[in-house]
């Protein structure tokens, strides 16, 4: 049976008074499992899994603050912190360590609680993400070089006119869904985000680097990317394999790195039968 549970001020310690952090749909019976969507997605986008899942799981599927018609933060506070505090302080309400799955920036902060709190995480799924996004993106940068280019991001979609947003929402999305009826889905779920909310969060992810801290990666991890995502970019999957590879090296004793050979960015909609496999086999294990 569905429930809808909203996590309040009780849930955030003193961060988040009388705020939101995220909503969580509960679903099965079974060992926890928490997953957390990506940029501007909701619980929504797990609903295949859920359904492969929920025989054996208790699954705890979460849509972020300011996405997908959530309510935004405060506008003055950071977003990352806080919702991984958030979070954090929801898994400790459990009486056993959880599996996190999390797409994109939500694999990312899948990965800074584990980091964090590995007692709290049993097993980690990060789905399409990286421990710092922009050396994905610009090999070799850091995060002083990139916090301007992020800050001019951040500005100019937190000025851009709804019309505009949407046409530029359009154009990009799909980059990141092949799926025709997954493009729709994601495009609705950014329109119905906080344009503010996404600028902050994008930034933040642009400007954190938790490459320093993976060699105390104590969670098992499995990392799935998207194998044809680069093609666009002229990377073969073999050097996308070594890119992902690259960015996860101080944490290869417990990461373990599987491609999607025909998925772009959301894997879960564009190969959900291979996604699944990779999930059910890991969580065998």
């Amino acid at each position: 049976m569905r429930k809808k549970l909203l996590l309040i001020a009780c849930f955030m310690a003193s961060l988040l008074p009388a705020q939101e952090a995220f909503q969580v749909e509960t679903q099965g019976t079974g060992d926890p499992i928490v997953l957390i969507p990506g940029l501007a997605s909701s619980a929504e986008v797990w609903t295949a899994t859920l359904q492969e899942l929920h025989a054996n799981y208790h699954c705890h599927a979460l849509t972020l603050a300011g996405f997908a018609q959530q309510k935004p933060l405060d506008q003055d506070s950071s977003f990352l912190p806080l919702v991984q505090e958030a979070m954090t302080s929801y898994l400790e309400t459990f009486e056993q360590p959880v599996t996190l799955i999390g797409h994109s920036l939500g694999g990312f902060l899948g990965l800074a609680v584990a980091l964090e709190r590995p007692e709290l995480v049993e097993r980690l799924i990060i789905v399409d993400a990286y421990p710092f996004y922009s050396s994905a993106m610009q090999p070799g940068i850091t995060v002083d070089q990139v916090r301007g280019q992020a800050d001019f991001y951040r500005q100019s979609l937190k000025a851009m006119n709804k019309e505009y947003y949407a046409q530029q929402q359009k154009q990009t999305i799909p980059i990141l869904v092949r799926d025709s009826l997954g493009q729709e889905l994601v495009l609705r779920w950014s329109l119905a985000s906080d344009q503010s909310t996404v600028a902050q969060a994008m930034y933040e992810l642009m400007t954190t680097d938790l490459r320093p801290q993976l060699s105390a990666l104590n969670v098992p991890t499995l990392v799935l990317g998207a194998g044809a995502s680069g093609q666009d970019y002229g990377l073969t999957q073999e050097a996308l394999l070594e890119r992902i590879a690259a960015e996860y090296a101080a944490a290869m004793d417990q990461v373990n790195i599987e491609l999607a050979p025909n998925a772009y960015h959301f894997i879960m909609l564009d190969e959900p039968a291979w996604f699944m496999e990779q999930v059910q086999e890991f969580l065998k294990q």
